[in-house]
């Protein structure tokens, strides 16, 4: 009576009438969930027989994943989040009946959690624990919207406040140093990163091909990735932007090998600079902590700071709203709010200085 994987396919094995008896459900995470739930389900873990008419909280997991897996743009993102429920959410939840969840099972998860190691041999922070609280919450209410159950037990519960470490963009010295001692295929990102805005990784700025760019109308299109926001964006190319990508394409045009992504590794897409970011930031002597997402950062508040208008901005970048730029860029409300007060007219000027001397004096 247990779980067993063999030859890559995860089975449940049991004994009955002095028979041996094994139901297969596959390879993978998918096929573990299956296993899980259904070992669960008749009784052969350490909990006893279920209800047979409970809703358990794996009952729908295969489904869900399905669906996420048939609308995401990011493979990876997709393999993150299967392992997530895998490896941290199921084990603890899978087994619940839905409708007998209440908040202070998530107090507990989260406690759970805390009390867990990463493979760093640290535990894992505030902002990761929320964001799983948040996949549950998705994956609840995915069930609700397609009527699987009939509503969500945990909506209105309040996760705890993210530990997200507040990193100030980088200044244009260090991302000159940075571009000084990259390899050729990260000063691309870089250079693109902030003259254009895109994200990092495989479905913005990885994803920006040649074909991208329409050099009649100095404009290059931006797929976006899925935030909410606008699906694609057309962003000019900016004069600091131009000479540069035309000197690149004349460089990939010629190349032996045919040249499809303009950011590339020898003639090979580029989804991931990470490493070659480290090394670059290493040899130009930065130690504070940044991010190749915070050149993103860097294209936002530089803008801002010389006047730029918000909407305009956050249309750029692909956010939603400008809402959003706000709430995900901390530092931008204090330069807004640096900008407005900069804009009040000042009331007579000296006038009124004289004006309150003169009333002391009496």
């Amino acid at each position: 009576m247990a779980i067993r994987k063999h030859k890559n396919s995860w089975l449940v094995y049991w004994n009955e009438n002095g028979k041996r008896k094994e139901k297969h459900f596959g390879a993978g995470p998918v096929g573990e969930f299956k296993a899980i739930q259904f070992n669960e389900r008749m009784g052969f873990g350490k909990q006893n027989r279920r209800d047979p008419n409970a809703v358990l909280f794996a009952q729908f997991i295969v489904e869900y994943l399905k669906h996420i897996q048939a609308i995401t743009k990011n493979k990876v993102n997709f393999k993150n989040l299967e392992w997530k429920f895998s490896g941290t959410i199921l084990p603890f939840l899978g087994a619940y009946d839905i409708y007998a969840l209440v908040h202070s099972d998530l107090d507990d998860y989260i406690i759970q959690r805390k009390e867990s190691v990463t493979t760093k041999g640290t535990p894992p922070k505030q902002v990761t624990i929320n964001r799983e609280i948040d996949e549950i919450q998705s994956y609840l209410n995915w069930c609700v919207d397609n009527r699987r159950i009939l509503s969500n037990p945990l909506k209105g519960y309040r996760r705890p406040k993210d530990d997200r470490e507040v990193i100030e963009p980088p200044s244009l010295n260090e991302i000159n140093s940075i571009i000084e001692h990259a390899a050729p295929h990260v000063q691309r990102f870089v250079l693109l990163a902030y003259y254009v805005g895109a994200r990092p990784g495989p479905i913005e700025l990885g994803a920006m091909v040649w074909d991208d760019v329409s050099w009649d109308s100095n404009l290059i299109l931006v797929r976006s990735a899925d935030k909410g926001g606008l699906t694609s964006r057309r962003i000019d190319i900016s004069k600091g932007l131009l000479p540069l990508l035309k000197h690149w394409y004349l460089s990939d045009r010629n190349l032996k090998v045919p040249v499809k992504n303009i950011i590339h590794y020898k003639g090979k897409a580029v989804s991931s600079i990470k490493k070659g970011f480290s090394m670059a930031k290493q040899r130009a002597g930065i130690t504070r902590r940044i991010r190749p997402y915070d050149i993103r950062h860097a294209h936002v508040t530089q803008q801002l700071d010389a006047g730029a208008d918000l909407k305009a901005v956050s249309l750029n970048v692909g956010h939603a709203s400008p809402d959003t730029t706000i709430k995900v860029y901390q530092h931008v409300s204090s330069i807004l709010q640096k900008q407005a007060i900069g804009l009040l007219p000042e009331l007579k000027g000296p006038e009124v200085a004289e004006m309150i001397k003169r009333k002391k004096a009496k």
